[in-house]
């Protein structure tokens, strides 16, 4: 998903899991936490593997938007070294 120019990577899934992780978030849970939840329940990022590095779940408010969406933050992620984290 693109919106002016920058690459959005919406949190996507089945539909109860994600009902589980929006309800989460409402918690005020932090972002990595949020991330690992949702993994937990089978919600993972693009090409996300388990030995890789897990990206935060982010809320992105558009303009004009009433609610904000969901995001897996890969943006800093793609910038670096694609090793860094793993052991």
């Amino acid at each position: 998903m693109e919106v002016d120019g920058v690459e959005y990577f919406p949190v996507t899934g089945e539909a109860e899991a994600l009902a589980l992780v929006h309800a989460k978030s409402d918690t005020y849970v932090d972002s990595r936490r949020l991330a690992e939840y949702a993994v937990s329940l089978g919600v993972a990022p693009p090409r996300y593997t388990p030995l890789g590095v897990l990206p935060l779940i982010v809320t992105v408010w558009f303009p004009g938007a009433t609610e904000g969406l969901l995001v897996w933050d890969l943006h800093e992620m793609e910038e670096g070294d694609p090793d860094e984290g793993r052991p």
